[in-house]
């Protein structure tokens, strides 16, 4: 196959954070290795405006169904399931004219909202389609709606970016998992010298040190666990002060329950923060507080805090101790223990010499590791597999047709 692959790169996103961040790198990317890419994505436009800057063709579906990502209630729920089931109807009849008038050869998708747009288009128009798996899939619903998905609508690929992940899924899905981790787009580690201004005159000098973590405020990113956890650096006697870069409809939840146990002084949530090179730039430490019930993967955002040299602290689960050995670049806590978790904290606070040599172990294994041709190269490798398969099969099926009608002939 000497002609260039064209697929349809579908990234269903409401907000932008690490999970957008790998896709806009898998689209920067995929060209240098033969892959013509059409993205769309939807219904929020942050990750539109951010792909437009990477590639020419990138289609912005506001119609994408979306997460109900606040709390809810029974009336709520229904509304949204309603809604979901419009917008889904909607987005099919989109994709499969895109699929038409691009002549697109394979669909790769992510999300679970990825995997239920295209899985019934994928089927309709004979089309091969990869899912990529980002997260665990959790909770008895989840799995039990994957598994009738990926019963009635097998995709012909399936990727997970960490073995966490490959083994909560493949058990629902009937063909192997193939594990590609996140990569770094290498270009943003250059980035040193920006720096967020987190504080108003010498505000800063109030606080032993900066503690930085990038994820949405929501219940499966630990933000309990984060609040525990300050707590106990407040009894230590310790001033730090947290800032939380990510913006969920459950933040306006977090921050009351942060004010309630008296730590508004000590955890501001931030939102949404577009350069989140010079978030980090402006911490002395990066945390994660994710729990083991959580969908946690492999979290971009921690790599990419790594990348930089920021010294991390992290919960031992999901795909995280995947990424980081401990003690070396990176240390790693039970999600059970606050004030073990609180101790490794103020451990790297008084001992900046350590903080600093975790920091530099943690950059250089990311750099080695992590790299497109490491993390890239592999998917789009896939992409090529799937198709050349998928061509044999039609050449197939069209000789053994052509037989039949020629033996038909001679009678």
């Amino acid at each position: 196959m000497n002609q260039k692959i064209k697929i349809l790169y579908i990234i269903p996103a409401e907000g932008f954070g690490g999970a957008e961040r790998q896709a806009l790198l898998h689209l920067k990317e995929m060209p240098y290795y033969g892959i013509d890419v059409i993205a769309v994505t939807g219904p929020g436009d942050k990750v539109y405006k951010a792909a437009k800057k990477t590639l020419s063709k990138v289609e912005y579906c506001q119609n994408l169904p979306f997460e109900y990502g606040r709390p809810f209630n029974a009336v709520t729920l229904i509304f949204h399931a309603v809604k979901f089931m419009v917008c889904w109807c909607r987005t099919i009849l989109y994709i499969c004219k895109l699929i038409k008038r691009e002549n697109i050869d394979l669909i790769f998708a992510s999300r679970a909202t990825g995997w239920i747009v295209t899985a019934p288009v994928s089927k309709l128009l004979s089309i091969p389609c990869i899912w990529r798996f980002g997260s665990r899939v959790h909770g008895k619903t989840a799995r039990i709606g994957l598994k009738a998905l990926a019963g009635l609508m097998t995709p012909d690929a399936v990727i997970a970016n960490c073995r966490s992940v490959e083994n909560s899924v493949k058990d629902l899905v009937r063909i192997p998992v193939d594990v590609i981790y996140n990569g770094m787009d290498q270009g943003l580690t250059t980035i040193v010298s920006e720096k967020m201004d987190l504080f108003q005159n010498d505000e800063r000098m109030k606080y032993d040190a900066v503690i930085g973590i990038a994820v949405r405020p929501s219940p499966d990113k630990g933000i309990d666990f984060l609040t525990e956890v300050v707590a106990q650096i407040d009894k230590m006697q310790k001033k730090v002060k947290v800032f939380v870069a990510g913006e969920f409809g459950w933040r306006d939840k977090y921050q009351e329950q942060t004010d309630r146990m008296n730590l508004r002084s000590s955890i501001t949530f931030l939102g949404y923060i577009s350069n989140i090179q010079a978030f980090y730039n402006a911490c002395d430490i990066v945390i994660m507080t994710s729990r083991d019930r959580s969908i946690e993967g492999f979290p971009n955002a921690l790599m990419e805090a790594m990348a930089i040299g920021k010294p991390v602290v992290a919960t031992a689960v999901g795909g995280i101790p995947e990424l980081i050995e401990n003690g070396r670049n990176g240390i790693l806590v039970a999600d059970s223990n606050p004030s073990t978790f609180a101790d490794h904290i103020i451990s790297l606070i008084e001992r900046p010499d350590i903080a600093q040599e975790i920091g530099m172990n943690a950059k250089k294994h990311v750099l080695i590791n992590y790299i497109p041709d490491k993390t890239v190269k592999p998917v789009v490798d896939k992409i090529k597999n799937v198709v050349s398969c998928r061509h044999k099969t039609i050449l197939f099926k069209d000789i053994e047709n052509c037989g039949l009608s020629a033996r038909g002939n001679r009678i």
